[in-house]
């Protein structure tokens, strides 16, 4: 399902700037869908590099293809920071013993709150505190693996807007 999914999406963004016939275009296609591919974001870099090196003898300045070659080099390095960051393991216990913890503390606040506040606050400051502890740890596991809620189609729109106008500048 994911793949098929996938591969619409391909065929779009393919066959937006090309003929549906275009056997280069095809080839491509079928290359980026490769099931024996073990690290896509890395095979669409080497694509990416690949045809920079074909068009480089038509871009007008020689610099630009050097300063693609810089980007491509640059999301290379991002994506293998990226990668280490997904596969660091983070120890269960941590993030259990953590959960833990920050219940027993706030099930006990309302006995620490007591003689401070009086009974008509307690309720109300436990809440609060606990409403906000609970939160941070809600952040905290969402840092822990970021690349769920990360609005990674939008980035990718802008890459594209950016692309096409460096296209259409240099060629």
């Amino acid at each position: 399902m994911k793949r098929e999914m996938m591969k619409k999406e391909l065929e779009c963004v393919v066959w937006g700037d090309h003929d549906e016939n275009d056997e280069r275009a095809r080839m491509y296609l079928e290359s980026l869908m490769n099931v024996d591919i073990a690290n896509r974001p890395l095979h669409v870099l080497h694509e990416m590099s690949r045809l920079n090196a074909e068009l480089a003898p038509k871009i007008k300045d020689s610099m630009v293809s050097v300063g693609i070659d810089d980007r491509i080099l640059d999301l290379c390095n991002a994506m293998g920071s990226c990668e280490r960051i997904l596969r660091t393991p983070i120890y269960t216990s941590y993030t259990r013993h953590a959960s833990r913890f920050l219940t027993l503390w706030c099930n006990a606040l309302p006995m620490a709150l007591y003689p401070l506040v009086g009974p008509t606050l307690t309720v109300p400051f436990s809440l609060v505190v606990s409403f906000v502890m609970f939160g941070i740890e809600d952040i905290g596991l969402r840092i822990e693996q970021p690349f769920s809620i990360l609005p990674i189609w939008q980035y990718s729109d802008t890459v594209k807007v950016s692309t096409d106008q460096q296209m259409k500048q240099y060629f």
